[in-house]
């Protein structure tokens, strides 16, 4: 298979237990959107019934090859319809999930940061690996270097919600080590560390997350993947199993693993559900399953049943777990049908129940009744518990 070319506010806490609840919560957010976008580069398929010579700018896009001249038509619609659209209808537009694709959206990040500066950020949105979000970074550690870059950035998105924030931590790490030379993963991780520092350490996972995701795709030298990752494909456990790579930062390392292997191993989840089966470290065992699993998550187009078999590709004891973060990973991007019917006909467990009464009472978009989707529950005790939970606003 080619690979395709090229994706906190700070809260006060009572208690410790409510900060690690926090953590964990933001690093699911950032890394579950993030895994979702990293796939799709690999296996995309567009929903939308937009069709793109409705529109002349992104007509002359999609008719051209040459990065060049996509670039002057995406700026030309940026500039007639703003770059929140401008996103949208290059979303819709057709266009595969290729690193060619990734650069030319670059060009809304580098054109906000043009416009409004470092603010500029908060019009970013997760289309094609968080390309927006990169473009407008990177421009940024050019201009002002890299701390001076992550501080003013930091504060803008402290502007918006602590999800958003640790979007933003997690693509400062994408930063550090594209700006860096993929050479330098430890200097970039080291980069985190002083944001750690700086602000809290609810933003040290995402921005784990994003050296060690932006090392898998690592595109941004040239269109191709850097010769300069840290990969061996002889070595399914490199880089996590190199002892410069220290345990804070092998979290990140593992949640990142199955993107590399999928790669590596040419999409095939049964193997790579062997590699994490093998780890003898029980927790970095989870999260190889559920990065494995929202690695899963495209590939079902939607379908509940197909996520049942691909699931049914990893060990017994992986299975319902797997159907839970693929559950999860479709409810954060919007999915109403599927994490439903996840639980009602597949996995019908006490961890999915749970895990989608949360994300209906904290993950809900202002335009929608929580009510109506409790309903969707059919076991009568888990949907009544649904009913009666308060709405986090």
């Amino acid at each position: 298979m080619q690979l395709p070319s090229h994706r906190q506010c700070r809260h006060p806490l009572k208690t410790e237990k409510m900060k690690k609840t926090t953590l964990l919560f933001l690093f699911a957010v950032s890394a579950t959107i993030c895994f979702i976008f990293g796939i799709a580069l690999l296996h995309w398929n567009v929903f939308s019934s937009a069709k793109p010579k409705e529109n002349k700018e992104i007509a002359a896009i999609t008719a051209s090859h040459d990065l060049k001249e996509q670039r002057i038509a995406y700026l030309s619609l940026i500039g007639r319809v703003g770059p929140e659209l401008a996103q949208e209808l290059l979303l819709k537009s057709g266009l595969p999930f290729t690193g060619q694709t990734h650069l030319l959206n670059h060009t809304v990040g580098e054109w906000l940061f043009d416009t409004l500066g470092v603010s500029g950020i908060l019009k970013c949105k997760e289309y094609f690996l968080a390309s927006c979000y990169h473009g407008l970074i990177i421009k940024a550690i050019g201009r002002y270097g890299n701390s001076n870059a992550a501080e003013r950035i930091i504060t803008a998105c402290k502007q918006s919600s602590s999800p958003v924030l640790a979007q933003c931590a997690h693509a400062l790490g994408h930063g550090f080590l594209a700006w860096n030379g993929y050479a330098n993963l430890i200097p970039a991780l080291h980069q985190c560390d002083i944001l750690i520092h700086d602000h809290n350490d609810l933003m040290g996972l995402p921005c784990y997350d994003g050296v060690f995701m932006e090392n898998v795709w690592a595109i941004h030298d040239g269109g191709a993947p850097s010769p300069d990752r840290w990969v061996k494909p002889e070595d399914p456990l490199y880089p996590c199993s190199d002892p410069r790579i220290a345990e804070t930062y092998l979290p990140g390392c593992w949640s990142n693993q199955p993107a590399l292997l999928f790669q590596l191993f040419k999409g095939d989840i049964k193997k790579i559900g062997d590699v994490c089966a093998d780890l003898s470290n029980d927790s970095f065992k989870t999260i190889c399953f559920d990065g494995l699993a929202r690695q899963i998550h495209p590939l079902t187009n939607g379908n509940s049943e197909s996520a049942d078999h691909l699931c049914s590709l990893m060990p017994d004891e992986w299975i319902k777990p797997c159907l839970v973060s693929v559950a999860k990973a479709a409810f954060s991007v919007g999915d109403r049908q599927m994490p439903f019917e996840i639980c009602n006909a597949f996995a019908h467990s006490k961890d999915c129940y749970a895990t989608l009464i949360s994300m209906i009472t904290s993950d809900t978009r202002a335009d929608e009744n929580p009510q109506l989707l409790c309903a969707k529950i059919n076991e009568s005790d888990w949907k009544q518990s649904c009913l009666g939970s308060p709405v986090k606003k």
